[in-house]
């Protein structure tokens, strides 16, 4: 059953919303519902019902001219803050072009914030984040917006990038072990070597050891940066810990230098760990 269905009168063509509704002679047309509040709001439309040119029914009852009129009249409509019916619309083009309201948002949902704009605590508006899970999802172009990806379990795929915007890849370890014996006392011996080919090289650890108390001394292209000792009734191991890595040059030194004191000969050890930040 139609909401609304006009009646042609008179042999002539009747044309209404700028041509989007037309009624042959003689003849009837539903108006679908995406034009019907806009017929209803039609100043033409209106006239040709109390001229007696078009007789309107909702598929049960046939108005005639008064009736009609009353009957559109009656359809609920949208009204303004005053209370009085909307009968004015503006023309939005698309698709297809449709007349629509012009509406603004004073309160409720809105659809977010403009890219860049100014965020003000407890006033600004911003949208609930969301990703889609698809491990098959194809790659985005530039240019492009798209749904970030998330796991199974709603955590975001992280792909991490410094301030130059560079992807930021995880660092490769590798490791270098040296070992010297037969050291005699006083004798400050040479226990490791190794020469920086690179610049992406970063110094992250030294473990050292020995069979005698000693003092070990790590030095780097000629300056001593650090020295640890070990002592009787504690371990004779101990550590250079840089944590998340100390920066080399391309050409750089490393050397791990160590004296005892004791009157017999010892053994002593020490492994250099690098980091290379690709």
């Amino acid at each position: 059953m139609s909401l609304l269905t006009i009646e042609n009168q008179t042999a002539d063509i009747l044309s209404y919303l700028n041509g989007t509704i037309v009624v042959p002679g003689f003849s009837s047309v539903s108006v679908s519902s995406e034009y019907f509040f806009e017929l209803c709001t039609d100043a033409q439309f209106k006239s040709d019902i109390g001229f007696g040119y078009v007789q309107v029914t909702d598929g049960v009852t046939n108005y005639g001219t008064v009736d009609a009129l009353k009957y559109i009249e009656s359809i609920p409509g949208l009204k303004d803050n005053n209370g009085l019916g909307i009968t004015s619309t503006a023309i939005v083009t698309g698709i297809v072009p449709h007349q629509a309201l012009d509406v603004n948002i004073v309160s409720g949902t809105s659809t977010g914030s403009t890219d860049n704009s100014t965020f003000t605590y407890s006033d600004s508006v911003q949208q609930t984040l969301g990703g889609v899970y698809n491990d098959t999802g194809a790659a985005v172009t530039s240019g492009r917006t798209a749904a970030a990806r998330i796991t199974e379990q709603r955590a975001l795929h992280v792909n991490l990038r410094d301030s130059q915007g560079q992807e930021i890849v995880p660092a490769s370890v590798s490791s270098l072990y040296s070992e010297v014996t037969n050291i005699a006392s006083g004798i400050t011996t040479l226990v490791q070597s190794l020469t920086v080919t690179d610049a992406n090289k970063a110094l992250q650890k030294i473990e050292f050891s020995g069979t005698n108390i000693a003092e070990f001394e790590l030095v780097i292209s000629g300056q001593t940066v650090d020295k640890k000792r070990t002592y009787f009734g504690s371990s004779l191991n101990g550590i250079f810990d840089f944590n998340s890595g100390l920066k080399l040059s391309p050409s750089d030194i490393v050397e791990i230098y160590v004296v005892h004191n004791r009157p017999f000969p010892g053994e002593f050890n020490c492994r250099i760990q690098l980091l290379e930040k690709q």
